[in-house]
């Protein structure tokens, strides 16, 4: 039997009882679709908070935005995220500097602070090409033809 997912109150909804309610109302089409398009989908609707951003439309905005927040859920149901406990990291403040407010200079990139180059690999799969983090993807671009030129001189 599955739980009956809290009915929202004068809080809201928990983000736990949010993802079991996804999950179950639509899971099976996110597990049809796949990782890819559901990400797919999630991207199109941080396109359209951008479109109600620059509108200045507010009623649209939230709108988008729970739009957003259903298909990041989505996406972490499919991953096997729960984000309930993820979300902690930022319970207590910045999960970097530990301040609430955030004490970080304004040109931190958190990436780029851990030291963390390669762009993250998806469930342990490393993307051929990977673009690096924090560096113009000419960069990237130069260093694999320098690569390929190398290789080629080799044969």
């Amino acid at each position: 039997m599955t739980p009956v997912p809290q009915k929202a109150g004068p809080r809201g909804l928990d983000l736990g009882a949010l993802q079991q309610a996804i999950a179950r109302t639509f899971g099976a089409r996110d597990r049809a679709r796949g990782m890819d398009g559901t990400f797919r989908r999630l991207v199109e609707e941080v396109g359209e908070v951008a479109k109600s951003l620059r509108h200045r439309d507010r009623r649209a905005l939230a709108l988008e935005l729970s739009d957003v927040l259903a298909w990041t859920v989505s996406v972490a149901v499919l991953g096997g995220v729960d984000l309930a406990r993820v979300a902690r990291r930022y319970g207590a403040g910045c999960p970097r500097c530990g301040a609430s407010p955030c004490r970080c200079p304004q040109d931190w990139a958190p990436v780029a602070a851990r030291g963390d180059r390669r762009a993250p690999a998806f469930f342990g799969h490393a993307r051929a090409g990977a673009v690096e983090v924090g560096r113009p993807a000419r960069t990237a671009r130069r260093r694999r033809a320098a690569a390929s030129r190398a290789r080629a001189t080799r044969r």
